[in-house]
């Protein structure tokens, strides 16, 4: 499956939403890429590498040390992989900005303060770490989604400045240090887009391009042209002629989805990988690469996207016929391509098309939905819990692969709760506002019973796979979280007995429950996808930031 393609062809590993994979996993990991054709790596690292003389970056993250990177540099060299560096050098260090000696470079949200020297001599020590490490010229240099830049203490403290000129002026101070330590940047292109098109990036209609001289681009610098949510060539092809236009050498990068939930979606993953490479064949970029994000947690294991990213490789070497790719894939996993995807554990929803995007995570937001709250009850279609059952022992026969059974037996334990878990909520609602015998709260109450001790199971299996995958750090998020679950349902278990024996209202239930959607009291499936646990749960405030 080796081809011979001298460009850049990857994949990023983002290892700073809690989850930093080991250095023995990421071994592991590049070399089974390699063999599909990836040449390419980059650790996606917001403050999860050691700088020196900064204590405080990355502290109890995780982070990884000069001598950890220089291991993974090394190794992959050996197979012929160039592993290139991926940090932000201006937003997304929403971590960095919880301790007290880095407030003072905070201008707003998660990004750093343009034109303070304190930023820059932040900055200047990543390229000075960077370059112990890493032989090649290239890095990742990050700046996306910086949306309210200059729009906070750099605003208080300078007035208004045009941001399209802040970010150029930026840029150029960050490209004057990379040439200092013998770096050729890229970088997300989002922004240079999204200030000439009122905010928007992704657009179906040709966008509003700056020119080349507008742009202002450092002669060495390239841009990556992201984009993960769509499946129609033509909205690629739209996207690669605009980023043609800017007259800057650029990347491509797409995306396995394992972003949205504890489960991958290798499904949409590859009609979003097909529609993308038909394009990028007939318009290539310099380089390709798919990212693997971990969004709101890292809670998705990087090895359940295997199916999507050994299709990817083969899209990418032109191969179209699914039949003998699930065929090669079979060969070499030594498990069915269609049984492998048997980890993206969400129901098909009627009626949902997914051409826009819509990617949705029922098994996460069922699961942490409020069995008295009740926020995404809107979205049930009804038979949730048969369809989880029949997925748990769809996946048993695989539950004890030697490579793979981890992954197995932690979406067979989500899909146990989720059999009980899912329509709890609406049951016990139904119970409530009509009426029940004895018999039936008895019932009710051995559900939420059944439902902890699966969650308990489940606790168990995400903590061993995350284990096997990962260092220790980030997974404490994840005990609170799911934690927090266990004990809210043992206390509306309680709260429910109470009602049974002597009739105690319930706040929760009395109060009439909306369509989270905004249809008023009128319920109907939809197709949902929330990128925070946060709001799966409850109207209240839990926590300013994405972790």
């Amino acid at each position: 499956m080796l081809h011979t393609d001298p460009r850049p062809f990857g994949v990023m590993l983002d290892v700073s939403r809690n989850a930093v994979m080991t250095v023995p996993r990421i071994k592991e990991y590049v070399a089974r890429l390699h063999k599909f054709g990836y040449n390419t790596l980059m650790l996606y690292t917001e403050d999860t590498y050691e700088i020196e003389g900064e204590p405080y970056f990355g502290h109890k993250r995780g982070r990884y040390s000069v001598e950890e990177l220089r291991e993974v540099v090394a190794f992959c060299t050996g197979l012929g992989v160039e592993v290139i560096p991926c940090i932000q050098t201006l937003a997304h260090l929403a971590t960095i900005f919880r301790w007290p000696c880095y407030k003072e470079i905070l201008d707003v949200d998660d990004i750093l303060m343009i034109d303070d020297q304190r930023t820059y001599a932040l900055i200047e020590k990543m390229f000075a770490t960077l370059r112990k490490i890493f032989p090649g010229r290239r890095i990742h240099i990050g700046m996306d989604e910086a949306a309210h830049v200059g729009l906070g203490n750099f605003l208080n403290k300078n007035g208004y400045e045009d941001r399209y000129s802040l970010l150029s002026r930026h840029l150029k101070r960050i490209c004057a240090i990379a040439k200092e330590y013998d770096f050729e940047p890229m970088l997300w292109g989002d922004m240079f887009l999204r200030l000439v098109n009122g905010g928007k990036y992704v657009l179906l209609q040709e966008p509003n391009v700056p020119s080349p001289e507008q742009l202002d681009l450092p002669e060495e610098v390239s841009l990556v042209y992201w984009d993960y949510y769509d499946t129609r060539k033509k909205h690629y092809d739209t996207l690669l002629a605009a980023f043609e236009k800017l007259g800057r050498p650029f990347w491509f990068a797409g995306g396995a989805w394992g972003w949205a939930s504890f489960a991958p979606d290798n499904a949409f993953s590859l009609r979003h990988a097909r529609a993308a490479m038909e394009a990028c064949r007939e318009k290539p970029p310099v380089g390709t690469f798919v990212t693997l994000w971990g969004d709101d947690g890292g809670e998705c294991s990087f090895h359940a996207l295997m199916p999507a990213l050994f299709a990817w490789a083969a899209f990418y070497r032109g191969e179209a016929d699914m039949n003998q790719i699930k065929a090669e894939f079979e060969a070499e996993f030594g498990i069915p391509f269609d049984d492998f995807c048997l980890l993206d554990i969400r129901r098909p929803q009627e009626g949902v098309t997914r051409n826009d995007g819509a990617i949705n995570n029922p098994e996460k937001y069922l699961l942490y939905n409020d069995p008295f709250l009740g926020l995404c009850d809107s979205a049930l279609m009804g038979g949730e819990g048969e369809f989880y059952a029949r997925r748990a022992e769809a996946l048993t026969p695989w539950c004890e692969h030697p490579q793979y059974g981890a992954l197995f037996r932690e979406a067979r334990a989500l899909c146990r709760v989720l059999s009980v878990k899912a329509e709890l909520g609406v049951r016990t609602r139904a119970l409530y506002k009509n009426g029940a015998t004895a018999e039936q709260w008895s019932a009710l109450l051995a559900d939420y019973d059944k439902a902890g001790a699966l969650l308990s199971e489940f606790i168990d299996a995400f903590r061993a796979l995350w284990l096997e995958d990962n260092k220790p750090f980030g997974l404490e998020i994840h005990e609170i979280r799911l934690g927090g679950l266990l004990t809210r349902l043992s206390f509306c278990r309680k709260r429910l007995a109470e009602h049974a024996e002597k009739g105690t209202a319930i706040a929760e239930l009395e109060e009439e429950s909306l369509d989270l959607m905004g249809g008023g009291t009128k319920m109907g499936a939809k197709a949902l996808r929330f990128p925070l646990w946060k709001n799966m749960i409850s109207p209240n405030r839990m926590a300013e930031h994405n972790m």
